[in-house]
């Protein structure tokens, strides 16, 4: 995604700021990182979305029980009491509520962007 974001900047955009005497380093961070700026958004909310969600990484590297994350917690909630379905529906909303309600925070910003 960064590649084709910072790929659509006109190479004229950086070569009139080298002109200005903009460094290589300054021209990134002042023009293409404000212009990159809803990618780079959508990137970190799609790594926490992938994170937030994984079951695999924690449950290899995590010993402690006080420590499982909610993927986990959830399957093991399944594993020990299969019909207590109530209980397991209210874990998956709350697993769900914080990306969503992530999410929807971000939203404003990127209609805002688009505009």
């Amino acid at each position: 995604m960064f590649y084709r974001a910072f790929r659509r900047i006109p190479a004229a955009i950086y070569e009139a700021a080298h002109l200005e005497g903009t460094g290589v380093l300054a021209s990134w961070r002042q023009i293409g990182l404000p212009i990159v700026r809803p990618t780079a958004v959508a990137v970190a909310l799609l790594t926490f979305i992938l994170y937030w969600g994984d079951y695999i990484t924690p449950l290899l590297f995590l010993r402690s029980e006080s420590r499982y994350t909610l993927p986990i917690a959830l399957q093991l909630l399944q594993q020990m009491t299969p019909s207590e379905w109530p209980l397991l529906m209210a874990g998956a909303v709350l697993a769900t509520l914080i990306p969503v309600g992530l999410f929807l925070l971000m939203q404003p910003y990127f209609a805002r962007i688009s505009n």
